[in-house]
């Protein structure tokens, strides 16, 4: 089972942004879908529901930070369909807004390249 598992993990890490679900993951690995949540549960520490929103949460927040891509256009690209759902999951996630979260960190970087001018020009 443990490389069922790592196959599975290999998928998701690799289409996350896709839809599909435990149940279809169960079917193409002849596995029985409630034993095979329980074992993704016990050999990840988290549910596969989770898994998927935690790798599309991370990813959000990389591009939010790191780019100039609009968020509805992040969140719609990692296959959220509604807009709503998407500052719900990753205010869940964070704490804050997604807007906030790329003010935030735009502060920080600008602040670092700042001092960082600032000394190097002394």
């Amino acid at each position: 089972m443990d490389s069922k598992i790592e196959a599975i993990l290999l998928f998701i890490q690799k289409n996350y942004t896709k839809r599909f679900t435990l149940k279809e993951i169960s079917e193409i690995c002849e596995t029985d879908y409630c034993y095979l949540s329980s074992v993704f549960k016990k050999k990840t520490g988290v549910s596969f529901s989770k898994h998927i929103k935690s790798l599309k949460m991370y990813s959000a927040a990389n591009l939010i930070k790191e780019s100039q891509i609009e968020i509805k256009e992040i969140a719609y690209d990692l296959g959220y369909k509604s807009l709503p759902h998407f500052y719900k999951d990753f205010k869940s996630q964070f704490g804050m807004p997604p807007k906030e979260f790329r003010k935030i960190n735009r502060d920080q970087i600008i602040r670092k390249y700042s001092e960082k001018l600032q000394d190097y020009f002394k």
